[in-house]
């Protein structure tokens, strides 16, 4: 099998049986996940003090991984982890994955036909199930997108894909209506302003997202927009040419 296409997939939340099987069907030379990529050092949600492996290094995988932060996921090591490595190229995690920090810019190579393409990831979204959660344990506050985390970004021309948790602004309400969730009942948004505020300066060819456990295609201006559904459900990824 000659890999010569990205796959970009949605929300794994740890399911990484689904993401091993998927690489070996599929003729992919690296792979980019959405977010909620399930890193964790035991079992979504209930956390064990005394596990020092992240789950996902329990596995071994054939392709590089990437993946975006959302709002399930172990923030206080993320950060911890950028404040180590820095927020401007991917931090290796083990297990042949890396952890892109929100408004970290980095090109990929087909190994086949040489092409390279450019990707920016903005991880981050808010929790609506958040009050079942135990803070610092299975919720934490960094979850959302800050203006922190964007405000070293400029117009640009040369993004060939933004990869983020949620989506901005400027698609929410057909993407509530996809989820058929009323519109005026998504009352936090402050993850989505702060894409819109990206997509007025950058217009890539094509945005990935997940978050919203459903799969759509939407198009604004020049720019595609493929909302991913959660890992094994239909529409939960796409192979992309580069």
């Amino acid at each position: 099998m000659s890999r010569d296409k990205l796959l970009v997939v949605g929300d794994v939340h740890g399911e990484f049986d689904y993401l091993e099987d998927l690489i070996e069907s599929t003729p992919c030379f690296a792979v980019i996940v959405a977010g909620d990529f399930g890193f964790w050092k035991s079992p979504p949600f209930a956390p064990h003090s005394n596990e020092q492996q992240f789950i996902h290094q329990y596995y071994d995988f054939e392709v590089p991984v990437y993946f975006v932060d959302g709002n399930h996921e172990d923030h206080n090591s993320l950060e911890q982890l950028v404040d180590l490595h820095g927020k401007n190229s991917p931090i290796d995690v083990g297990s042949n994955c890396w952890y892109l920090p929100r408004g970290c810019v980095f090109k990929l190579t087909n190994p086949v036909t040489n092409k390279t393409i450019s990707i920016l990831g903005l991880g981050g979204a808010y929790s609506i199930d958040k009050h079942l959660r135990t803070p610092n344990v299975s919720w934490f506050k960094q979850e959302q997108l800050r203006h922190k985390d964007i405000i070293d970004l400029q117009p640009r021309d040369d993004i060939d894909v933004i990869v983020s948790h949620t989506c901005p602004e400027v698609i929410l309400k057909r993407v509530a209506k996809t989820c058929n969730i009323p519109y005026n009942r998504i009352i936090e948004r402050q993850t989505e302003k702060l894409l819109d505020n990206v997509f007025d300066i950058i217009k890539p060819k094509r945005w990935v997202f997940g978050h919203w456990h459903q799969s759509a295609q939407y198009r604004v201006g020049g720019t595609v927009f493929n909302l991913l559904n959660m890992a094994d459900h239909d529409g939960w990824y796409r192979l992309l040419k580069v």
